[in-house]
């Protein structure tokens, strides 16, 4: 949206996003990423760009996630299968890598 500041007040809605937790029996190091359907790896942050996900051993907390239908994929494990999640705004996702 472009606009002009200062200037009449604009009111932008945002959603608090759903909670996305990745579980794992196994003590899990390195990087995630979330690719949109679009193919276009997930932003999590445009201040900084951030998009990698830092795994922090068998439970990972992310939150404030846009809702949608995300591919997972691994990035520091070449050739692990890639999971569809589907993260709802105000609910929390739970997804489990083996």
């Amino acid at each position: 949206i472009k606009v002009t500041a200062p200037g009449p007040q604009l009111r932008i809605g945002l959603t608090p996003g759903g909670t996305l937790v990745i579980e794992s029996t196994r003590d899990l190091r390195g990087r995630v990423r979330l690719v949109q359907p679009d193919g276009e790896e997930y932003i999590r942050c445009w201040c900084n760009g951030i998009a990698d996900i830092e795994l922090k051993g068998k439970r990972t907390v992310v939150e404030n996630v846009a809702p949608g239908t995300y591919r997972l994929e691994l990035v520091d494990e070449p050739g692990a299968t890639p999971q569809t999640v589907l993260v709802t705004d105000g609910q929390i996702s739970t997804v489990v890598i083996p």
